[in-house]
């Protein structure tokens, strides 16, 4: 029993490795993409920490969907996700931020770059997935 147990969790481990070892490239890159929007875009000092927090969720959700599409190809969702980007930016932005007025902060340069980075990070990382996998490969020339 214990034998099987073993076994088992010595296969699970090895999956979830391999797994690791195909996702490490996409995360790596949604966590440097919000580094590079924060030497790009000026933001006040007051919300810096804020906004590395929000420009790397919104990077990850990117991965985090793109992922997801090609998971679930070949099915209803794989056309409907991508639009999950564009939905989750506006509702986390919407929803998620608190103020202490009532006013939406949709106009903002943060939320601006946040769905910005949000959609790169979702395009980019959709094409490594494909080609990682051998999803949408061009054939070769002869």
């Amino acid at each position: 029993m214990i034998e099987i147990i073993l076994g088992r969790f010595i296969v699970a481990t090895q999956h979830f490795s391999l797994a690791l070892i195909d996702l490490t490239p996409a995360i790596l890159f949604a966590l440097i993409l919000p580094i590079f929007a924060l030497k790009l875009v000026e933001f006040g000092e007051e919300s810096q920490r804020l906004v590395a927090f929000e420009l790397t969720f919104f990077s990850l959700i990117g991965v985090l969907i793109a992922y997801l599409t090609y998971l679930s190809l070949d099915t209803v969702l794989e056309n409907l996700l991508p639009s999950l980007v564009v939905l989750l930016t506006f509702f986390f932005q919407l929803f998620g931020r608190t103020k202490s007025d009532a006013n939406i902060p949709l106009g903002t340069r943060m939320t601006l770059v946040a769905g910005s980075l949000a959609v790169a990070s979702f395009l980019l990382c959709s094409r490594y997935f494909n080609l990682l996998f051998g999803v949408g490969v061009l054939p070769a020339r002869p």
